[in-house]
């Protein structure tokens, strides 16, 4: 059963099909068709379980064949028929004789590209579905790798399990599946394996003549979401009726392809292959506290994971963690050798032979290459890479993703134990402690993160749209990225050259009324990251050269905006609604404003801004209080102090216009509506927050009747331009030139539906859970913490406030919020932007 890459015949069908050839001496045959299409290609419907629902339906009825035929026909042929859906595959699989051919084709050409969807067998499969999604839910280990995926990945798709989740797989129709198999399964996006003793000749014309019937569809490329750098570690802990603990220790890896895959291969192999390895020996036959333990590393096509999975008894898991926080990393580094190397290598290579036992086998790993990679060669060159893999390369791997921010930890535990049924690490709560204090007139605020070895420190101050004349508008931004380059004693290179040797983050930002720098270091660099913050306040050095090439970029950014039509439809709704208050103008300012600022304008705001009475710094950190306390003193006793703070220089009252129609070069079209807002120090500011909630989150609201049900859009969404009084809701959707009217009808009418009490109790208190989820989720980040803790300071907004969030979002009803959207959802302002060839 052996095979060459030579041997291999690839071809492609004149719709689309690929083909897949592989000559074997048996005459047995496997025919796989691999259906480009999987769990995380869902799009609305992820987590619903839509791919596997059409992986059943399929075998129900198709245009040759109803159920009891399709069988029949197949155990005629003494042949077997199976499938399996992945997150990003699903595959048909016909294992028979090579005089079963015929057949083979004739089924899996049904099955993919002929089905019917008979309605009286959806019910039936339906309850089918049900009972295998119970059955997941009571196997541990489905449900334990189910729980590591669906904590370690917040936005892939991967955090879905394949089959769904019960509740959103309840929610589907008939009608969802038939559209989904019409938009993904398409002749075009699949692959046929064929591995036989046929000629080629015979099978080339026998599937020509097949599949060659069915035409080409339009595939839409799917946008599927990057998942956002993890930052701390996270963990999760459910309880249940279980004898045992079972424990999952996982690390962020890289997807398919990449070569660090190849050393992170032999630390699987070092940690946790077999009774020789590290992990056994020990955590089995020294600690003696664990029952089983292995090491698996799961690659899929965008991302994976290193897994270290365990047994052991509920009251021993605290350890088992333990030993392999503090020992994972020196284990894994004493336990490498040439030999691990070696090893790994010939197990890879035996996994190779291996596929060659069957056809079946075969087929199932040359349309995985085929699927993942287009390059047969692959498995040869990973043997070639693994072969050649040195020492040092294992080692540095080790230091680059064995590390806490990169760490999972989930866990089944008996439900006896006094261990709450979800313990949510400070990756998804932060610990809400805060102190604040005052150094020489700067306000500081302090929040300790024990469990990320950082620190993140933001410089905030008051300026932007308000503190801006209006010849200057856009300096704010521009003297913020100023403060990151030079200073008297060190060039921006320098600068730079030290930020990356510590690898650290060091950026200048701009909000409509605050203006901020930050720094984010390890914690040993900590030191280091205060003298930069330090010289970047108190030593700024405008240097000419620098000055005219930053003003450049920004003017340059401000130009490429506007070849994105929502920039250019949300910029002129904040004009047409704010006319002319500084808010119309966002902070990036104008071509015409930032042409006019010179280099002494920058240095005059600086004076003016930089003033320890204006400035509130905001740490996160897992060093202690009292070091900032001693190490921030020199900075603020080296800042400036005034009799006052930054002023107020523009604040007019404005009367928007009404509706403004506007030809623009791009090809589609937009509707914007514009209504006021609470800004950040109003007391309905959360009711703001629940509106756009409201209407990205919930697609009932906006996005199913004006996109789903009536087609009328691409897309919909809402989004809140704030001042620290006052802002702008935009709700806006991108649709056709000719069907701007419609939309613009659709959305006023979805907007007057929240103020008819027809939102339910149901669909607000999800709204609410959306928003708080979203929150701690940005809380996971230091970065988040640091910022928002500062600017609710700078606001000089109670910190009570800051720490009670979900407690006052909580307390907020339904017709509490209803009534008061009566305030802001009335008449709005209108922008369309429609389509006009210049």
């Amino acid at each position: 059963m052996t095979h060459t890459i030579d041997s291999i015949v690839s071809f492609q069908l004149d719709n689309g099909l690929s083909v897949v050839v592989i000559p074997t001496q048996s005459p047995v045959l496997a025919l796989q068709l691999w259906v480009k299409t999987g769990s995380m290609h869902e799009e609305s419907y992820l987590g619903a379980g839509l791919s596997h629902f059409v992986e059943h339906m399929v075998f129900k009825g198709t245009e040759d064949y109803t159920y009891q035929e399709l069988f029949k026909t197949v155990q005629n042929a003494g042949a077997k028929l199976n499938a399996y859906t992945t997150f990003d595959h699903t595959v048909y699989t016909f294992d028979g004789t090579a005089a079963a051919f015929t057949t083979g084709l004739a089924i899996l050409n049904n099955l993919g590209f002929k089905p019917t969807f008979p309605e009286e067998e959806w019910a039936k499969e339906r309850d089918v579905i049900l009972r295998e999604i119970a059955l997941y839910a009571d196997d541990p280990d489905d449900r334990l790798d189910t729980l590591v995926l669906s904590t370690a990945y917040r936005v892939h798709p991967y955090r879905y399990p394949v089959i769904g989740y019960q509740k959103l797989f309840e929610q589907l129709t008939l009608d969802h599946l038939k559209q989904y198999w019409q938009k993904r399964y398409g002749i075009n996006n699949a692959v046929l394996v064929v591995a036989s003793n046929l000629p080629e000749e015979q099978i080339r014309t026998q599937v020509t003549s097949v599949f060659g019937t069915h035409h080409q569809r339009y595939m839409a490329p799917l946008w599927i979401p990057d998942e956002p750098l993890q930052l701390i570690e996270r963990s999760q802990r459910l309880t249940g009726n279980y004898q045992l603990t079972r424990g999952i220790l996982a690390f962020k890896i890289p997807g398919l392809g990449h070569p660090d895959l190849v050393p992170l291969q032999v630390i699987g192999t070092v940690l946790g292959s077999g009774e020789s390895s590290i992990l056994y020996q020990k955590l089995r036959k020294e600690l003696r506290c664990v029952y089983q333990v292995d090491t698996s590393v799961c690659a899929e096509l965008y991302q994976g994971l290193l897994i270290i999975k365990y047994t052991c008894d509920a009251d021993k898991r605290a350890l088992v963690e333990q030993q392999l926080q503090e020992h994972l990393v020196q284990w894994a580094l004493d336990a490498l050798d040439q030999r691990a190397i070696d090893k790994t290598y010939r197990q890879a290579l035996i996994t190779e032979i291996d596929t060659n036992r069957s056809a079946s086998e075969l087929a199932q790993h040359i349309g995985w290459v085929k699927i993942n990679f287009d390059d047969f060669s692959y498995p040869q060159h990973y043997l070639e890479r693994l072969k050649i893999l040195t020492i040092e390369a294992v080692q540095t791997v080790i230091h680059q993703y064995l590390i806490p921010s990169q760490r999972v930890q989930v866990s089944l535990e008996p439900i006896h134990q006094n261990t709450p049924s979800a313990t949510v690490n400070p990756a998804t709560a932060p610990q809400q402690k805060l102190a604040t204090f005052e150094l020489q007139s700067v306000r500081l605020v302090y929040q300790r993160c024990k469990h990320l070895p950082k620190t993140h420190i933001v410089a905030l101050f008051p300026t932007g749209a308000l503190m801006e004349t209006p010849q200057e508008r856009g300096i704010s931004h521009l003297f913020a990225t100023l403060l990151t380059k030079d200073t008297r004693r060190q060039s921006a290179l320098d600068i730079a050259n030290q930020i990356d040797a510590i690898g650290g983050r060091w950026q200048g930002f701009v909000g409509n009324d605050y203006l901020g720098l930050s720094i984010e270091t390890l914690a040993e660099n900590t030191t280091l990251a205060i003298q930069l913050l330090q010289e970047a306040l108190t030593q700024y050095n405008l240097v000419p050269q620098t000055f005219k090439m930053e003003k450049q970029a920004q003017i340059a950014a401000l130009n490429d905006l506007q070849d994105d039509i929502t920039y250019v439809g949300l910029q002129g709704l904040r004009q047409q609604f704010f006319q002319s208050h500084p808010y119309a103008v966002s902070p990036n300012g104008t071509q015409k404003t930032l042409a006019s600022i010179t280099l002494e304008d920058c240095q005059h705001f600086g004076n003016r801004l930089i003033q320890a009475n204006n400035c509130v710094l905001s740490i996160v950190s897992s060093l202690p209080k009292q070091f900032f306390v001693d190490a921030l003193e020199p900075l603020c006793n080296t800042l400036p102090t005034a009799s006052s703070s930054n002023r107020i220089l523009n604040d007019q009252p404005f009367t928007p216009k009404p509706t403004e129609r506007v030809p623009v070069h791009f090809q589609q079209a937009m509707v914007l509506l514009g209504y006021p807002i609470a800004g950040y120090t109003h007391p309905d500011f959360l009711i703001g927050a629940l509106l756009e909630t409201l209407l990205n989150e919930i697609s009932s609201v906006l996005e199913e009747p004006i996109r789903e049900i009536h087609g009328l859009a691409y897309t919909v969404g809402a989004t809140r331009i704030l001042g620290s009084q006052l802002g702008l809701l935009g709700v806006l959707a991108n649709t056709k030139t000719e069907q701007v009217d419609k939309v613009h009808q659709e959305m006023i009418q979805c907007m007057n539906t929240l103020l008819t009490r027809n939102l339910t109790p149901e669909t607000f208190t999800a709204c609410c859970n959306c928003l708080k989820t979203n929150r701690q989720i940005g809380l996971q980040s230091i970065g988040y913490r640091a910022f928002t803790a500062a600017h609710h300071c700078l606001l000089k907004l109670p910190m009570k406030d800051y720490l009670s969030y979900d407690t006052r979002v909580d307390s907020i009803t339904l017709d509490d919020f209803i009534d008061r959207c009566h305030d802001f959802i009335k008449k709005p302002i209108v922008r369309i932007l429609t389509h006009h060839d210049q």
